[in-house]
């Protein structure tokens, strides 16, 4: 098995602070969110990565790794 793509699914307890976080620390940019009704999860993207690698740990415990090409 060759995985070409992953996309990640983290679980988050705050949204205002996963704003903050991704958004405003990591500078990411949301390229599209959907919910499928009021109270029920919010599924955001950020864009894909390639070969240099970075771990950090978010505020809710989640480890993320993130490459980029050399």
């Amino acid at each position: 098995m060759q995985a070409l793509q992953t996309i990640p699914i983290l679980r988050i307890f705050d949204e205002a602070k996963a704003r903050e976080f991704y958004l405003g620390y990591l500078g990411f940019q949301v390229d599209w969110e959907h919910r499928f009704e009021p109270g029920m999860p919010l599924y955001m993207q950020t864009a894909p990565w390639n070969a240099r690698l970075m771990e950090i740990t978010d505020p809710f415990g989640n480890k993320l790794r993130f490459n980029e090409d050399l």
